[in-house]
């Protein structure tokens, strides 16, 4: 039972070092999306909307910061001619959907996984 939760714990971990996750696609539906590892040059997550209020498309995707200095954990909108696009960028995990949650669920099992070896 320990060796079974300490591999657990381990393969965890070990997937916590891996390269940024972010989602990608472009689209008007959550469907649209799928998980992409991004390139390790990639340390960025992006999610864009770009339309007017009754009509926006959503661009998601990995992104490097090599091409601009300038990101950081925050969103831009611009409006041009009656077309707002607001670009956002994180750094987290799958960072760029609607749900927040998902990035934790990883945490959470290694921590209760941790507590369940040293209980029993």
């Amino acid at each position: 039972m320990k060796l079974a939760l300490t591999t657990l714990t381990f393969t965890l971990l070990v997937t916590a070092g891996q390269c940024l996750k972010c989602y990608s696609g472009s689209g008007s539906f959550s469907s649209s999306f799928s998980e992409k590892e991004c390139a390790s040059t990639e340390e960025w997550c992006m999610k864009s909307k770009t339309g007017v209020s009754i009509a926006t498309v959503e661009t998601r995707g990995c992104f490097s910061s090599a091409s601009n200095d300038a990101i950081s954990n925050a969103c831009q909108s611009v409006d041009v001619a009656g077309i707002g696009t607001e670009t956002c960028y994180c750094n987290t995990d799958l960072c760029n959907g609607a749900q927040g949650a998902r990035p934790i669920i990883g945490m959470a099992m290694a921590l209760i996984s941790i507590g369940v070896y040293f209980v029993i």
